[in-house]
């Protein structure tokens, strides 16, 4: 739905004398379900989207095998904070100018665009659906919980390793013997206690340290409570098992009215702990690298790849240090982590699958699977999320439920940009949510058309999807950033295109380039290639 259909719509209701709402809570028991499982830091390594070669995902393919699978869908700003706000909002980060510039201190509803802009957990809830949920959907501390008529277990990347001195968790002031990338204390102050990883068995042992006033502390600590940890098979539940327990409980339950249910898994996010049986499931001889191209930043932007680097692009420095302190074997033991996480969050997702096929909501229930951001597993040289390329950018995204045409690959460039208008269409409501608010118009398109058959039904969006990276440009509090002064990153089915806020251009044809190395912006014979998705770039920036 475009926003010329709901300006019509909104016509008609005013002419009628009903209000749009009204009319569509009218038949309100007969609308369907929604589930969202939004992932944090899953890229495609999924079985059927083309990444990692090694990647066990058994549920997620079942998902997609009843379902649609979207093979370029892109995240709108590869980092967490700006993903999940605009995400939740509907508004592009260039709509808002929240494009992630300090935003673990810079609350989203601190802009002056996203303060007033009505989330989609808000409008279904203002539309009578019963709105619950579990994990991590805000970003991290930047939570509504207002929103929730019920919520299950709070959003965490633990059980966390803990020095005993305070609530906080142990991220600096040793070598960290437990994880199997021992970080150096040098390397863990500059980054976080996110660069750990390892089996869940590898109990952390934290000396006393008597000159820092730190006691010391053995085991593990979630939620400001210790994590009994026997063993594999006899400790407390993780956050993640926790999310599928919560969820599969619910969907045994009656409700009198339909639901709208997000499960926020964690993982894999770093610090990646899980059980030992899933790391056993990648051999570490066995482990296959992402593929490096040792000349391949020579033709990038320098302003991406040069310092000083760009807000939150940190991948290039973390791979630098961790082929300088363990080469090829730290990589090694950072994607088995990565893999091992993956197979421990599919096997939590399809809990929540097998819960939902047993209970009475299996055929009124659309599940949507994505990503907030995707993420570099040594390609590039990058070791991180937020970058304008293809790893960091592309995201898994799955939609399976009623009429949606199974076992279907749909090429369609799309975005996160298009959950709230697609969940919307799929529920039959036509109101602008922020028509009495900020008056914004919802940025995306809903990709309802699309589900039952992509070849015959029109699509209503552009041909391309949009990331943004933010820029170095220092702001202050709530302050938007400026438009121009971001990085871009254009997705078409065939192209990426970036344009950097200094005019450097990058340029790859998936076609014949899937990793991105040939940087195509200086060749001649890609002149008008260039310049016609500039002007889809341009175009999609105006407001």
């Amino acid at each position: 739905m475009n926003k010329k259909d709901t300006l019509k719509l909104l016509a008609l209701g005013s002419l009628a004398g009903l209000p749009v709402m009204k009319t569509y809570c009218s038949g309100l028991s007969n609308s369907p379900n929604i589930i969202l499982i939004i992932c944090d830091d899953l890229n495609d390594a999924v079985e059927g989207f083309g990444g990692h070669p090694q990647a066990v995902t058994p549920n997620i393919e079942s998902l997609a095998i009843q379902g649609m699978r979207f093979v370029n869908a892109e995240s709108n700003a590869p980092v967490s904070g700006p993903s999940r706000a605009s995400m939740l909002t509907g508004l592009y980060p260039h709509t808002t100018g929240y494009f992630g510039y300090n935003f673990n201190k810079d609350h989203w509803r601190f802009n002056p665009v996203l303060k007033k802009s009505v989330t989609f957990l808000d409008y279904f809830k203002d539309h009578g659906y019963k709105v619950i949920g579990t994990g991590k959907i805000f970003h991290n501390s930047q939570e509504e919980w207002n929103v929730w008529d019920e919520f299950g277990a709070k959003p965490s990347w633990g059980p966390w390793a803990w020095d005993g001195t305070s609530d906080t968790v142990y991220a600096h002031g040793q070598l960290n013997p437990w994880a199997n990338a021992a970080v150096h204390q040098d390397f863990a102050d500059k980054y976080d206690i996110g660069d750990q990883f390892g089996p869940l068995g590898n109990i952390p042992d934290i000396p006393p340290d008597p000159e820092k006033g730190i006691p010391g502390y053995k085991g593990w600590r979630l939620y400001h409570l210790p994590f009994r940890y026997v063993n594999d098979d006899d400790r407390d539940l993780m956050p993640d098992e926790l999310n599928a327990e919560w969820a599969a409980e619910k969907l045994s339950e009656s409700f009198d009215k339909p639901f709208l249910m997000c499960i926020g898994m964690n993982r894999p996010h770093e610090p990646m702990f899980a059980p030992q049986k899933y790391f056993d499931m990648f051999p570490l001889d066995k482990i296959i690298l992402a593929p490096v191209r040792e000349d391949d930043l020579d033709d990038c932007a320098d302003v991406l790849t040069r310092p000083p680097f760009q807000v939150g692009m940190r991948g290039h420095q973390r791979y630098r240090y961790f082929m300088k302190t363990g080469g090829i074997d730290m990589m090694k033991r950072w994607t088995q982590a990565y893999l091992a996480n993956i197979a421990f969050l599919d096997e939590q997702i399809g809990k929540v699958l097998a819960a939902l096929r047993s209970s009475r909501y299996a055929e009124n229930t659309y599940v949507f699977l994505v990503s907030d951001n995707g993420y570099h597993m040594g390609e590039k040289s990058y070791l991180f999320k937020n970058s304008v390329w293809e790893e960091s950018c592309r995201i898994p995204f799955i939609v399976a439920g009623p009429g949606v045409l199974k076992g279907t690959v749909c090429d369609q460039p799309v975005s996160l940009i298009d959950i709230y208008p697609t969940f919307m269409d799929i529920c039959g409501m036509s109101d602008e949510p922020n028509k009495n608010t900020n008056h914004q118009y919802l940025d995306g398109h809903s990709v309802k058309p699309l589900l039952s058959d992509p070849s015959a039904n029109p699509w209503g969006g552009p041909d391309a999807a949009l990331s943004v990276v933010a820029s170095i440009d220092r702001l202050k509090m709530g302050e938007p950033g400026k438009v121009e002064r971001q990085h871009y990153s254009l997705r078409t089915k065939k192209y990426r295109y970036v344009l950097c806020n200094d005019g450097e251009e990058e340029l790859y044809d998936h076609d014949i380039d899937p990793y991105e190395w040939k940087n195509l912006a200086s060749d001649p014979r890609y002149t008008g290639i260039k310049t016609d998705l500039q002007n889809k770039l341009m175009k999609m920036l105006e407001r």
